[in-house]
């Protein structure tokens, strides 16, 4: 446990915080670094590192989000939690970030490595269509755009460009 826990501070009144909403079981508040407006963390008032230190105590936070969520009328939003520090957790006491989401607002989720998952064949692509890099409806970038004229074993139904999978009638490709 963190010597001083920063949310155990702040649930015993020694730290200072902007709640959003208390429970008897559990408190909101707004972070100290907000991805987004409306971005809120619901904190257990009993001490547990992490998700799977307590499954009740995170089974009734979760549900505390969920009420908040809703009391809030949050049309898209997401409920993520963290165990460890390769997973992003920062603060070991468990805490649900709840992030209101709109389209294109440019948050990628923790997971997000920004890496490709484009099949690799052993063979260079044609050169029809460019490599080009494109942004998705949630704002995450992917490149786009090589031609595998032929596909060696092991590939088939991998993702490939949508033009020229089409035109080759190559797997993978979809309208």
């Amino acid at each position: 446990m963190e010597d001083p826990c920063p949310f155990c501070e702040i649930n015993t009144g020694r730290a200072p915080a902007t709640f959003v909403h208390e429970w008897s079981d559990a408190f909101a508040i707004v972070p100290l670094n907000p991805v987004v407006e409306g971005h809120v963390l619901v904190i257990p008032k009993t001490h547990v590192e992490d998700f799977t230190t307590d499954p009740e105590v995170t089974a009734k936070t979760y549900r505390r989000a969920a009420e908040l969520g809703r009391d809030l009328q949050l049309q898209h939003a997401n409920a993520i939690t963290s165990k460890g520090e390769h997973a992003t957790q920062s603060v070991f006491h468990l805490h649900v970030h709840l992030v209101p989401r709109t389209k294109n607002d440019g948050l990628a989720l923790p997971w997000y490595s920004g890496k490709s998952k484009k099949a690799k064949p052993e063979q260079e692509p044609c050169g029809d269509y460019p490599p080009e890099i494109v942004r998705d409806d949630e704002g995450r970038e992917w490149e786009t755009g090589d031609c595998w004229c032929t596909l060696p074993k092991g590939h088939e139904g991998k993702h490939f460009c949508g033009p020229c999978t089409k035109r080759h009638g190559m797997p993978g490709w979809s309208e």
